[in-house]
């Protein structure tokens, strides 16, 4: 990846396997969180009130895949350990980054909408369903990570994806490498 610019992007369902550690696997796809039946009106069909006591979960669930690929906005050590890996590409401009990325698969996916942003962490708890973004949000377990991703969703639902490598050149002008000895 530094010396070349030789980037793998993957769908997000792929991280939704079990062979991945606990660093890396999520269901990229939907996000669950609970609410207190106290603050909670649930209806059925017919508009008759039924009662709920305790508390009542739901999932979120996207109707599309997207690619996805994953950042950290800040450098810690932990990182090393939890990814299993024994490098880090300090990007130094991201921006540049990001646009080269976002060019380069515009050339692969010209109809697919490319972003980059911050992850939102929620405690699915004491969360708004209004602020549950699904290709934005994660449990905050997570929140060590300080991820920022970069996504492109396509213009119609599409279950299946597979991956994608392209390459943008040396990222030597604008990012440094870091190994660590174990």
């Amino acid at each position: 990846m530094f010396k070349y610019g030789k980037i793998r992007i993957a769908p997000a369902s792929l991280y939704n396997d079990s062979s991945l550690n606990r660093a890396i696997r999520d269901d990229e796809l939907s996000f669950s969180y609970s609410k207190r039946s106290d603050s909670l009106v649930i209806k059925n069909y017919d508009g008759e009130i039924i009662p709920t006591y305790g508390t009542v979960n739901f999932c979120l669930k996207s109707k599309t895949n997207y690619y996805v690929h994953c950042f950290s906005y800040r450098y810690t050590y932990r990182e090393y350990d939890d990814f299993e890996e024994n490098a880090c590409i300090i990007i130094h401009k991201p921006r540049v980054l990001f646009q080269k990325m976002m060019r380069a698969v515009s050339k692969i996916l010209p109809d697919f909408h490319g972003f980059a942003s911050p992850v939102k962490y929620i405690d699915p708890l004491l969360c708004n369903e209004n602020d549950i973004e699904l290709f934005l949000s994660k449990h905050f377990r997570y929140s060590y990570q300080n991820e920022v991703r970069t996504i492109w969703v396509p213009p119609t639902p599409k279950l299946i994806l597979e991956p994608i490598t392209f390459e943008l050149g040396s990222m030597q002008s604008y990012a440094d490498i870091i190994y660590v000895n174990n």
